[in-house]
């Protein structure tokens, strides 16, 4: 579902990737919730913003590398871009500090999954250098 729904470059792929955004930023917040949230639902909701952050490698490794790249396909990767590096490192500060042994070795995995994209794709490594020294 969510591929061909970020396959489109237009505004409801902005809003969409804007979610994913969001969504990533909330992962620390929950998993440090005290609210009574059940450890199954924080770790489902782990792995769906994993989900979302491996459709953000994607959406970056299936982008074309045009010179002059129209501003919403920008837009779109800028999101793409701030959901992974943002999914990172909250990933990180979960492994090494949530009180959870079973949350942090599921924050452990969600990382190492989104590091092994970034280091394994061709494509997703060929475009993150171009588009990372596009002005």
């Amino acid at each position: 579902g969510f591929r061909s729904f970020a396959a489109h470059v237009n505004k409801v792929t902005i809003s969409f990737t804007s979610l994913l955004l969001q969504m990533t930023r909330s992962v620390a917040d929950l998993s440090l919730a005290v609210d009574g949230t059940s450890m199954e639902h924080k770790i489902e909701f782990m792995r769906t913003s994993a989900n979302g952050t491996l459709l953000a490698c994607d959406i970056i490794a299936s982008s074309s590398q045009p010179l002059d790249l129209p501003e919403i396909h920008r837009s779109i990767l800028i999101n793409a871009f701030r959901t992974i590096t943002s999914s990172l490192r909250i990933m990180d500060g979960i492994a090494f500090s949530h009180e959870s042994d079973i949350i942090r070795e599921e924050a452990r995995s969600v990382r190492d999954s989104i590091l092994n994209a970034l280091s394994t794709s061709t494509s997703l490594g060929a475009n993150v250098g171009f588009f990372s020294t596009m002005p």
